[in-house]
């Protein structure tokens, strides 16, 4: 039995065929600076939004609100599910999710594969309520502005999914005769 008959597809994010060449130095910078860009991309969308869910959370709690995504047509006024802060209740979800948010990306820094994959799809999670929310807002309210926050939240959950790909496709080879 040949050995590509038993290895598992390449999907494009992992590990390559035992037959296939290795990547070039054009290849290796050009997926070094897709994973630059990516991971650019997920830190500062997380570390901004973490702050201003610790923001939202003391002004919810002080009596005020707060609300990442909002959108209004007449004396209509919608806002995204998950991410509009009022009341206590609203302060202790902007505090959780923020904290959800920096140890999702603390967990991301792990050692142990497990640890940085979970880490990843709790970033994840987190940027996909974001365009979750802002593609209900852009059904609700068509405006050009609305739909441009729409791709934008888009692109980052593209960022974020590249990202954790990277991360589950790096798994770590055993050696002979382990299972």
């Amino acid at each position: 039995m040949s050995t590509a008959a038993t290895s598992r597809p390449n999907l494009g994010f992992g590990g390559r065929p035992a037959e296939a060449k290795k990547p070039g130095i054009r290849q290796r910078i050009s997926m070094g600076l897709i994973g630059l860009a990516t991971s650019a991309v997920v830190w500062v969308f997380a570390l901004g939004t973490a702050s201003r869910c610790a923001m939202f959370a003391k002004q919810a709690w002080d009596g005020g609100m707060g609300e990442f995504l909002h959108a209004s047509m007449g004396q209509l006024s919608f806002s995204a599910f998950g991410l509009h802060y009022e009341g206590q209740w609203g302060a202790l979800l902007a505090g959780g999710q923020g904290l959800a948010v920096i140890l999702g990306l603390a967990m991301t820094l792990a050692s142990s594969a497990m640890v940085r994959r979970l880490g990843s799809m709790v970033l994840m999670a987190w940027a996909g309520l974001w365009v979750a929310g802002s593609v209900s807002l852009a059904m609700e309210v068509p405006e050009p502005e609305i739909v441009l926050m729409s791709a934008a939240t888009g692109v980052v959950f593209l960022c974020t999914l590249i990202r954790s790909a990277r991360l589950w496709a790096n798994r770590q080879k055993k050696g002979k005769g382990a299972r």
